[in-house]
């Protein structure tokens, strides 16, 4: 984000990086959300047993009650593959960028071995615990990335301040 959005303001990133995607995950989960309630609601849904079943099949079991259902299906399986290469591709970037010392334009080799590892590592855990084993591990690796967050998120707002009073901005 930080390459894409050089040369804009602080406000400009905030709103580009934090208030446009949260706008719309929040649209994302209240319509397919409430959708899901309103089935439920009226008698006829039938969703909760077979997401309870198989909570990897929730928008497929949801799109089976509404129309274009193969279509929509087709749709949300092609977001999804998009969605986890995307940020796959990014994790490695990232991670390739950081072992090669900040350098903004790291081998591809290096990219594509951080892509092989954090895939197999994805794999060993789906096929130790399926999804109750990653989904364990990813909450217990993000509660001391989050706190990591924060600090570094009082950090920002502590140059921020230093930086508007240097410039003289209030």
């Amino acid at each position: 984000m930080a390459r894409i959005l050089r040369g804009r303001t602080v406000r400009e990133f905030v709103c580009y990086v934090l208030l446009i995607p949260t706008t719309i995950n929040f649209l994302w989960f209240a319509v397919f959300g409430g959708t899901a309630l309103y089935l439920e609601d009226q008698g006829g849904g039938g969703l909760v047993e077979p997401v309870v079943e198989n909570v990897a099949m929730s928008l497929h079991v949801l799109l089976e009650h509404l129309p274009w259902t193969s279509l929509m299906q087709w749709v949300g399986l092609v977001l999804a593959v998009i969605f986890f290469i995307s940020s796959s591709d990014s994790g490695s970037f990232v991670d390739d960028m950081v072992t090669s010392g900040g350098n903004p334009n790291p081998p591809v080799a290096n990219r594509i071995f951080w892509g092989i590892s954090e895939g197999a590592g994805a794999a060993v855990l789906l096929l130790a615990g399926g999804l109750q084993a990653l989904h364990a591990v990813s909450i217990s690796a993000g509660l001391p990335q989050s706190l990591l967050l924060l600090l570094a998120c009082v950090g920002l707002v502590k140059m921020l301040r230093v930086e508007s009073l240097s410039s003289g901005y209030k």
